[in-house]
């Protein structure tokens, strides 16, 4: 039996009645958790809970498939980051070609597809996010046409040959590298000049001194906003629009 009492949702198994914090010490009882709490997340109807642990979203009239997996709280805090609380809304996608390094579980591509992209090109690394991804993709054909998701890395030689492939576009990075934790940077960094003109918007995670990257892009026109986390020092959003 399920109990709410003051927002907080409890548990009875056996007839003991457990806390939020003893759920969280037993992974058998997150998912239990997490179907009570979900009523109360998602009472805004933007995002439903269905059968089979799929998260149904509506982006923009548009529905997005997300496949509740193994790691159902990486899952759902992706989803909560970019569909509920949407940290990419001023990131201008609409009929643009978006790259999207960090592709992830292809929750953001799905996103900037929904929001009306023109096409996305997905980069992640990250074997089991990439089995996730495929997923997620086919749960959503109609969006996925304008998704090509590639199961690799990018490096600056492979950003810039894209860029001169495809022309105008905007970019998106964030992607966990322990072996180059300034990846983000790095590939701004060593960005062309001339294929930064045909960067219509970055948006990117930084980690560590962001000005030497502002100083970049400043001096090619873009109008830059960078954003702080509160709880994490030397971290944050910067997002950079051409001017």
């Amino acid at each position: 039996m399920n109990i709410l009492h003051r927002g907080n949702v409890f548990l009875k198994q056996n007839g003991i009645v457990k806390t939020a914090r003893h759920i969280a010490a037993h992974p058998k009882y997150r998912w239990e958790l997490f179907k009570v709490r979900s009523k109360y997340l998602f009472k805004d109807n933007k995002i439903k809970l269905s059968g089979g642990g799929l998260l149904k979203i509506n982006q923009n009239n548009t529905v997005v498939n997300i496949k509740i997996m193994d790691d159902f709280q990486n899952t759902v805090g992706l989803v909560f980051e970019n569909f509920l609380y949407e940290e990419y809304k001023d990131f201008d996608v609409k009929d643009k070609k978006i790259i999207d390094i960090g592709a992830s579980i292809g929750d953001t591509a799905l996103y900037f597809a929904a929001k009306g992209a023109k096409a996305v090109y997905g980069y992640e690394i990250a074997k089991k996010r990439q089995r996730e991804a495929a997923i997620n993709l086919k749960l959503n054909p109609k969006l996925s046409r304008k998704i090509i998701y590639l199961n690799e890395g990018i490096t600056t030689n492979k950003l810039n040959a894209l860029i001169k492939r495809i022309g105008k576009c905007s970019i998106k990075i964030d992607c966990d590298n322990p072996q180059n934790p300034h990846l983000e940077a790095d590939l701004i960094a060593k960005l062309t000049d001339n294929n930064l003109k045909n960067v219509d918007e970055i948006i990117m995670e930084y980690g560590g001194d962001y000005r030497p990257i502002k100083r970049k892009l400043t001096k090619q026109h873009f109008n830059v906003d960078v954003r702080e986390y509160k709880h994490w020092g030397n971290s944050g959003i910067l997002l950079a629009k051409h001017g």
